[in-house]
């Protein structure tokens, strides 16, 4: 372990809060009249996508891992794992804090559009309903 001050502390707790702030208004935007619900657990934090045409009830997350923040995920779940869709996106490799606050939510909105119209895809797909188990279908 090492010594963390209360500066450092306090300065990545609010920088979380920030990117969690920035996601939830890039999901938003994104997807237009979309029904979120912020989420965390000990391992993540992001929202559960409660309701979204084309997509499963409750059944999508976009978030971010704490052992590995750099990538944000947009995933279906239901007690599989590894799961059958997820699309990543990391943010070290595409450069995204060292862009302005501006370029930083247009890349969050291209990753949200990409990946939702992937999950409204997959919903649709073969591949889907023979893997998924009957009661989220």
């Amino acid at each position: 372990m090492k010594k963390i001050t209360a500066a450092q502390y306090k300065d990545g707790i609010n920088s979380l809060n920030i990117f969690t702030e920035m996601l939830r208004e890039a999901l938003k935007q994104a997807m237009p009249g979309v029904e979120l619900r912020k989420e965390s657990a000990h391992a993540w934090r992001g929202f559960q996508i409660e309701k979204y045409p084309g997509l499963k009830k409750s059944q999508y997350y976009c978030q971010i891992y704490l052992d590995k923040p750099n990538i944000v995920a947009f995933h279906e779940y239901y007690e599989m794992q590894p799961h059958p869709f997820q699309v990543d996106f990391d943010l070290f490799s595409h450069g995204f804090f060292v862009m302005e606050y501006e370029g930083q939510k247009q890349m969050l909105l291209e990753f949200i559009r990409t990946a939702h119209q992937e999950a409204i895809a997959w919903n649709k797909s073969e591949k889907r309903r023979q893997i998924v188990p009957v009661r989220f279908i």
